[in-house]
């Protein structure tokens, strides 16, 4: 029995050594572009039989994801987009499949539907790496979407009727600080970043999120107080494509108590269609902004589920320091400045450790730097590059080069960062790089600090 329990361990260990072995090359042949062999290699893991007339395969996930992924390489996207919804079929919270579906989506111009796609990083595992590129690249895509937008508008503002707009189609200005105590600042925008994203649980009414407005209000040179003028409201009523404005000011006073007015503005005619006032103290802020999502509800005359309305009533947080740690993250993400944005994000975590949306933001900033990027093929070799599959078919993170080395790409710091974090087998060894990036036992892949700045000339 012993004997015979040894034979079975030691045919596993075998078995597991092929195929290792196989990935293994089916993975040079993706690093040296060579696809055909690389699809080759990943049906032979397959063992693909005919019987009886009829063609039978093993399904090896991640065979079958490399195959996708080969195509992809070769710009076979619809094919590859075939399999990994077939993937996903069996899968549907396999992240590399997930990631790859809607990274042909984006080269097929299927913008609408890769948006969707990565949207769906939410129902991956936090351990799973897939989890931040689907974020890192959501963010990237939002982004483009919302300069194009931002540019048709503007080519075609002359020609934009109000009564063209959908009826129930609202934006949320940012809210005026009345307060003398600058540290009530970030809530300007972080108040109408969380009434904009509470009114979009509403059914059938248009809400323009914040990325938009924001990249308007910047293109416009407005701010929260100039954003108040009659012009200024109506343009961006136009700009964005809405019949109605949600504008309004806030005041807390050093005892914390908080005073909030807000308004519904039809921005058409700039009348006042709607006005809500709300007092109480600074530990009802949540509370206040939630009356007030479900007062504009009413205005619009919108039925409600009641699984609706509870995701609109859901808080996602309670700590004021948490949330304002968030807005702070927000206003330099819109500044282009993730690295600070992170910073106020980690801040925010370690006061509210159950704060979703700041947990959503905590994504390394060199994943965040991989994901935007112009250049598809550039994102796949790179996410590749930063991530392995184990025995178990679990994806973890191998390669994570300093957020400074990253962007702007660079061949020849790849080539230093790679050096630095592999160990070349033998004495004198002859062999391909990317040979030995596979062979090669991995060390720690960081660079050794950066020189110093040089002394300025006199």
């Amino acid at each position: 029995m012993k004997w015979k329990i040894a034979g079975i361990l030691l045919f596993g260990l075998l078995f597991w050594g092929c195929a290792t072995s196989r990935y293994k090359e089916a993975e040079e042949s993706l690093n040296r572009k060579d696809y055909d062999q690389a699809i080759r290699n990943y049906i032979e893991m397959l063992q693909p039989k005919i019987r009886n007339g009829k063609r039978f395969i093993l399904y090896d996930r991640e065979a079958v994801t490399g195959i996708g992924v080969a195509y992809w390489h070769q710009k076979s996207y619809q094919s590859a987009a075939k399999i990994f919804e077939k993937i996903l079929e069996k899968d549907p919270t396999h992240g590399k499949a997930l990631f790859f579906l809607a990274m042909c989506q984006e080269a097929l111009d299927h913008e609408a539907e890769a948006i969707e796609t990565y949207k769906k990083y939410v129902t991956l595992e936090e351990d799973d790496p897939y989890r931040y590129f689907m974020f890192g690249r959501l963010d990237w895509v939002k982004q483009l979407h919302v300069n194009r937008e931002l540019q048709k508008a503007l080519q075609e503002e002359d020609i934009q009727l109000f009564n063209e707009f959908p009826e129930s189609s609202v934006a949320v200005a940012y809210f005026l600080n009345l307060s003398d105590n600058p540290e009530w600042d970030p809530l300007q925008k972080g108040l109408a970043e969380l009434l904009a994203r509470d009114l979009s649980y509403i059914p059938n009414l248009v809400v323009v999120g914040r990325p938009l407005l924001n990249a308007m209000m910047l293109e416009l040179g407005l701010n929260p107080m100039t954003v108040r003028e009659v012009e200024a409201q109506q343009r961006i009523a136009r700009l964005l494509g809405v019949r109605y404005l949600v504008s309004g000011s806030y005041l807390i006073t050093d005892n914390l108590k908080m005073t909030l007015d807000a308004e519904i503005i039809a921005a058409e005619n700039n009348t006042v269609v709607s006005s809500m006032n709300f007092d109480g103290n600074i530990a009802r802020f949540f509370k206040i902004e939630k009356e007030l999502a479900l007062r504009i509800s009413d205005f619009f005359g919108i039925f409600m589920t009641d699984q609706q309305r509870n995701n609109l009533l859901k808080i996602p947080t309670e700590d004021m320091a948490a949330f304002l740690s968030y807005c702070r993250g927000l206003d330099a993400l819109d500044q282009n400045n993730f690295v600070i944005a992170q910073d106020y994000f980690h801040q925010a975590m370690k006061y509210d450790g159950d704060f979703i949306e700041a947990r959503d933001y905590m994504v390394n900033p060199a994943i965040w730097e991989v994901t935007h990027s112009y250049n598809q093929m550039r994102v796949s070799y790179e996410v590749r590059q930063m991530v392995e599959t184990t025995a178990k078919g679990r994806a973890r993170l191998v390669f994570m080069p300093p957020p400074d080395l990253v962007s702007p790409y660079n061949r020849l710091q790849w080539m230093g960062l790679q050096q630095t974090g592999q160990v070349l087998p033998g004495n004198n060894s002859r062999k391909h790089f990317i040979e030995a990036s596979f062979s090669s036992a991995p060390i720690i892949p960081y660079m050794l600090s950066q020189p110093p700045v040089p002394p300025e000339l006199p």
